[in-house]
């Protein structure tokens, strides 16, 4: 029996000549419509036969950890797998000619969250597509290292059945990015000695004479936000300073001259993979002390920019004389393909925090570092009517989902 399948994805999604050299796999998103055309194809065949064709959408979740122990003896495999996802749709029965393809056209809705009564309680996201090889160091004192795999998937599957059973077969993968527009900001007290919103410095001179107190701080920036329609993505930064005396009670009638700042920044996400479902996202202190879970970085390429604080405005604090000022840094992501958008689940979660380190000169010189969280923000595409969508929704598996703040 010479039959053939073949899944095929229309251009959905337009992306730049940068985009397209860097993702092969078609892209969708949540909340939206994975359509397509599956095709097939009867060669060389005898007679004609009759059969049905099956289509599903599937989405998995795997976590792999091989733990060492302190002996080389002492090997653990550790793993989790859990369905995301999977939707059905089957065609009436056809027969099929020889030398005539047939074409079936799909279209499935992809859920922003997991259904379920325990996904309902807790408002459990979707998982973005993500592939992981990870080694982290651990904290526990039986293992000397570990390295483990993660990988989140998306496919269709198209099956052809003759009396209910599967003689071809053939599966497709696709990228999935979780699209959930813009969320409150990150509650940092969720997540303590993960960021550095504010700092306190003494201005020295070129002798190392002190010269005032500067307060430096910040707050999260808005998401950067990335699509298909365009080249790069790109936020603001707005950096405050307060300038005053070194003395408690000093005054300072004159303002300060203009104060110039270099600052290089990098983006940095962080991972947090977990074997056993967390009732919460992780915070880097719980990743040595959470069970099997554990925590991966990746920074990507810094950027330098130079910035001025042009003007002071003075305002008193009880009997200080405190001067303000602030300025705006534009933060640019020239290859947003690159990035997996901010997600948080059960058993995996990606946060993303820019980091800062800067140089403030005026009166004298001062070193800052902060670390800001920031959220990466697939914005996608127009919505597809959930009306014009075959589908059938298998029940999940009941496990209980991550908070996400």
């Amino acid at each position: 029996m010479a039959i053939t399948l073949d899944v095929l994805f229309p251009n959905t999604t337009p992306w730049t000549s940068s985009h397209r050299k860097h993702r092969q796999l078609p892209i969708f998103e949540s909340g939206q419509g994975v359509k397509g055309t599956v095709v097939l194809s009867s060669k060389d065949q005898r007679a004609p036969v009759s059969g049905i064709v099956k289509i599903a959408l599937e989405g998995t979740l795997f976590n792999h950890v091989d733990l060492v122990g302190e002996s080389p003896a002492m090997l653990y495999h550790t793993y989790v797998y859990q369905k995301i996802i999977n939707l059905n749709a089957i065609y009436p029965e056809q027969q099929m000619i020889s030398d005539v393809d047939q074409c079936y056209h799909f279209r499935f809705l992809v859920p922003d969250s997991l259904t379920g009564p325990v996904s309902n309680k807790y408002g459990q996201q979707i998982p973005s597509s993500l592939h992981i090889n990870f080694s982290p160091a651990s904290h526990r004192a039986a293992v000397s290292c570990s390295k483990g795999t993660c990988k989140i998937d998306y496919r269709i599957r198209a099956q052809f059945l003759v009396e209910g059973r599967c003689v071809v077969e053939t599966t497709r993968p696709f990228t999935l990015w979780a699209s959930q527009g813009r969320q409150p900001p990150v509650c940092t007290e969720d997540f303590p000695g993960e960021y550095r919103l504010s700092a306190l410095k003494t201005l020295r001179r070129p002798l190392l004479q002190p010269a005032g107190k500067l307060h430096v701080y910040s707050h999260e920036p808005l998401p950067l936000e990335f699509s298909p329609e365009k080249e790069g993505a790109a936020t603001s930064v707005r950096l405050r300073l307060r300038y005053g005396p070194l003395k408690n009670g000093g005054a300072m009638r004159i303002p300060p001259p203009r104060f110039y700042g270099i600052v290089r920044s990098n983006l940095t996400a962080s991972t947090f993979i977990s074997i056993q479902p967390q009732r919460r996202s992780p915070a880097t202190c719980d990743a040595a002390a959470f069970p099997f879970t554990f925590e991966t970085r990746k920074s990507y390429p810094s950027q330098l920019r130079k910035i001025c604080f042009p003007r002071w405005t003075r305002s008193e604090t009880g009997a200080e004389s405190i001067w303000e000022t602030e300025a705006e840094m534009t933060f640019k992501c020239h290859h947003p393909a690159y990035l997996t958008p901010s997600f948080s689940s059960m058993l995996v979660s990606r946060r993303y925090s820019l980091k800062m380190y800067m140089v403030i000169s005026g009166h004298g010189h001062a070193a800052v570092k902060l670390e800001l969280p920031i959220q990466v923000v697939y914005t996608g595409r127009r919505f597809l009517p959930s009306e014009e969508i075959m589908y059938l929704s298998d029940p999940v598996e009941d496990m209980p989902p991550a908070y996400s703040p």
